[in-house]
């Protein structure tokens, strides 16, 4: 924190998703979708999210910080390796990524050798590197928490 409270540095990856739970609960429980966090998958696996619908489909979400050292890789590595090839998920995913911004603590570099600028240029920089079938069934979702351009 800084002096004024602020904080100075990205808010921990299950603090984001914990607070994303209580935010769409309530929609989500309107349209009969269960959310939980730490779903379980074949294998042991554990998505960050599971979301269930009508006890046939099981969606993993996978969630990453923009300044995780894996933030660009997990999407494979984690997503689709480990949790879509659950027989309840049918293939289907959802990788999200909170932004923080361009900041110091946004390390590695993606393969590209640049940091997305935006928000907005993250997604098509994610979706590049999956299949035309990944790319029908992984959803990419980027949330801007970063703070406010003075």
């Amino acid at each position: 924190m800084d002096s004024y409270c602020r904080p100075d540095r990205p808010r921990p990856e299950n603090a984001c998703r914990d607070a994303l739970l209580f935010a769409l609960r309530r929609e989500l429980r309107s349209l009969e979708i269960n959310a939980e966090a730490e779903g379980r998958y074949a294998n042991g696996a554990r998505a960050d999210v599971r979301l269930s619908v009508g006890g046939s489909m099981n969606i993993p979400i996978e969630i990453n910080r923009s300044c995780h050292k894996e933030w660009f890789s997990a999407i494979r590595t984690q997503l689709i390796e480990r949790y879509t090839h659950d027989p309840d998920a049918h293939g289907y995913g959802i990788y999200l990524v909170f932004w923080f911004g361009r900041t110091k603590y946004c390390q590695p570099l993606p393969a590209s050798g640049r940091l997305p600028a935006t928000p907005a240029d993250l997604k098509p920089d994610l979706l590049t590197h999956l299949s035309d079938d990944e790319r029908r069934r992984i959803a990419v979702c980027v949330i801007d928490v970063s703070a406010p351009e003075d």
